[in-house]
């Protein structure tokens, strides 16, 4: 058959619409930020555009420095795990029964630095002698009753002790899952001996009697020593694992992030209303930098105890300031807040704002905040920038910090003034223009909440390099007695009425009780337990 001549098709007409008529096209602020109209400043090169997107790609080196982390605490753990079986193992198990227990509680307590596992390994060690205690004159009680007594009452007694430790209130009853296991290991012990099913399998199995809790204990205690013998080890290396370090190590990277969103916030004041293309960068890069800054701050965080710790223990780096790190996390914190602020409002659209933000009247006023505000907030992040190190990461004098403090409060004088400039001018453009009004409301709302979000984010540095240090009045403080401590636990409200507690201590319970007819029966410890 014969083609048809090529010639122009024309178009059918959608929604009784005419040929004229071009169909209104719903804007995507992902490709723009609203700068331009009208294809104006949008046109752009696409191999530049992703050129420039891979340079601001920041990802695998997060995922990199991740990976080696994970690495680092994998090649703890084997080493942990073979030097605590190397002692128990291969030592023949006459004084240290139970090898897997040590190595189960020394992985337990291993932690990133060398504070975090003390301060884990004290929260084992503490409520572990009086359960152990317990266990050991239960399971004496028991031992005086007949065998098959001891059979019929196990399983209750392990279900009642579940409930117990899940339900305890007590601070100091840490890690209830491993004490649970204690108290197992102990009760189950004298009757796991009886009635094993064949004589090569009863006479391998090492029986010490009574000094089986303090041998359990003594198992335990290795293994906790072998989690902090690798940190104490690898305090002879540069690299060591200490929380002071981390700190000061995360300490940098919260600064480094700070600078970056500064920056990245700097740049996107610069570029709205003239460059799409720039300004969509630098809003992705805030709200990276944003979201890392809070990652980094929540590890900075969890590690302020272990640092403390290490402190007292006469471990940590000499020279290091606690104050001075807990006051930057502090401030870090607060900081947060507004960041994620202005993340909120730079990258966010309010209601309605898609079919109005890329109008000529939103160009305008861009273009005003950019030319008040652009440069006058790149002097403020430097400010910013310089206050941050000589305050917390250099040793300066007297003089340079109230040097730093006043060129910091001039920066926020000006900043402030700038703002109040960039407001007044957009009004006035918008004063006697209902539409324009009307089109710009969602831009200026952001505006603002960006404008006071970055002031009162420069502010809570402002404040902390100002404050005055207060000694504080230990004299006012009572120290607290033991017997006061025991008083106040004895008086906390039992977590009966937690119905998420109250549902996993029923469940282990359960669980536990049906694992200890293994050792209560004597066909499933005969014949399952131990086959022939």
């Amino acid at each position: 058959p014969t083609q048809p001549p090529a010639t122009t098709k024309q178009q059918t007409p959608k929604n009784n619409m005419s040929d004229d008529h071009e169909p209104r096209r719903r804007w995507n602020r992902r490709n723009s930020d609203g700068a331009a109209w009208g294809g104006e400043n949008s046109t752009n090169n696409n191999n530049t555009d992703d050129h420039r997107t891979r340079s601001y790609y920041r990802e695998p080196v997060q995922i990199s420095a991740e990976f080696r982390e994970r690495i680092a605490a994998a090649a703890r753990a084997s080493i942990v795990t073979l030097t605590t079986f190397s002692l128990l193992v291969f030592s023949g198990q006459e004084s240290l029964p139970v090898a897997w227990i040590g190595n189960v509680f020394a992985i337990s307590v291993l932690k990133p630095t060398l504070g975090g596992t003390f301060l884990s390994a004290r929260d084992v060690f503490v409520p572990m002698i009086p359960v152990a205690l317990i266990s050991w004159a239960v399971s004496a009680a028991l031992s005086v009753s007949s065998t098959e007594v001891y059979r019929i009452v196990l399983p209750f007694v392990v279900a009642l002790a579940a409930m117990v430790v899940f339900l305890c209130p007590w601070p100091h009853l840490t890690m209830k899952n491993l004490m649970l296991l204690i108290f197992y290991l102990v009760v189950s012990n004298p009757l796991s001996l009886k009635n094993v099913a064949t004589e090569d399998v009863s006479s391998s199995i090492q029986d010490i009697g009574p000094f089986f809790v303090p041998a359990l204990v003594g198992t335990i205690c290795i293994g906790l020593l072998v989690s902090l013998l690798v940190h104490v080890v690898m305090m002879k290396f540069a690299r060591s694992t200490t929380a002071s370090r981390q700190v000061l190590i995360l300490m940098r990277q919260v600064s480094h992030e700070t600078n970056q969103l500064l920056l990245s916030l700097t740049r996107y004041m610069q570029s709205i209303g003239k460059d799409s293309d720039v300004a969509r960068q630098a809003r992705t890069l805030i709200d990276y930098h944003t979201r890392r800054r809070s990652r980094i701050i929540k590890r900075l965080g969890d590690y302020l105890p272990a640092m403390r710790t290490e402190s007292r223990l006469g471990l940590s780096n000499e020279g290091i300031d606690i104050d001075a790190i807990e006051a930057f996390a502090a401030c870090a914190k607060k900081q947060q807040k507004h960041a994620e602020l202005v993340q909120a409002a730079t990258t966010q659209t309010l209601l309605g704002e898609d079919y109005t933000s890329k109008n000529s009247h939103v160009r305008e006023v861009k273009e005003i905040i950019s030319e008040n505000l652009g440069y006058v907030l790149e002097r403020l992040a430097l400010e910013y920038s310089k206050s941050e190190t000589v305050f917390f990461f250099i040793n300066a004098s007297k003089e340079d910090k109230e040097q730093i403090i006043h060129d910091l409060q001039h920066s926020m004088d000006e900043y402030l003034q700038a703002m109040r400039q960039a407001i007044h001018d957009a009004e006035a453009l918008l004063q006697n223009n209902d539409d324009a009004s009307r089109s710009t409301a969602g831009p200026m709302i952001r505006v603002r909440v960006t404008f006071l979000a970055l002031f009162s984010f420069i502010h809570e540095l402002r404040d902390v390099v100002s404050a005055t240090k207060v000694t504080k009045d230990k004299s006012d403080k009572v120290a607290e007695t033991a017997i006061a401590r025991l008083l106040s636990c004895l008086k906390m409200k039992w977590l009966w009425n937690d119905i998420s507690k109250r549902r996993l201590a029923t469940k282990t319970a359960v669980g536990l009780s049906l694992a200890s007819l293994w050792v209560s029966i004597r066909y499933l410890n005969g014949h399952l337990a131990y086959t022939h």
